[in-house]
């Protein structure tokens, strides 16, 4: 959340959402969006921004494959926005928040191989080819 004041009377009181949500993103590890990944390597996607000098959203796409590494992706961005705030005008804020929309189900398969024996089989029962990395 910026602060917007009368531009007659910005300097050193305007703090505009637009430019801290480009500091933020610039932030972000700039070699890992997918531009730059590939295969199994995770990422983290900008994928919507939008704002004013009042209020700016950065809306992205966090991908790992590790839970771990995850997890980790995520608290990247809470440092970025814990960093950033620390600098901030005292009516400005910076959040994150992060909704799990997506989880990569190979922990949960993988105990039980006989699942995906039986997708082969009824891929290879309709003659479409897997695909494998």
């Amino acid at each position: 959340m910026g602060n917007n004041v009368h531009l007659g009377s910005a300097k050193g009181v305007m703090v505009n959402a637009l430019d801290l949500a480009n500091q933020f993103h610039a932030a972000v590890p700039a070699n890992e969006n997918p531009q730059y990944t590939e295969g199994y390597e995770g990422f983290y996607h900008l994928h919507q921004m939008k704002g004013t000098v009042e209020h700016a959203e950065l809306h992205y796409i966090i991908r790992d494959f590790d839970t771990d590494s995850f997890e980790q992706r995520k608290q990247t961005l809470q440092q970025i926005a814990t960093e950033m705030t620390k600098t901030l005008h005292k009516d400005c804020s910076i959040t994150v928040e992060i909704t799990n929309s997506y989880h990569n189900m190979r922990e949960k398969v993988e105990p039980f191989p006989h699942i995906i024996e039986l997708a082969l089989q009824a891929m290879r029962g309709c003659a479409i080819e897997s695909v494998s990395n």
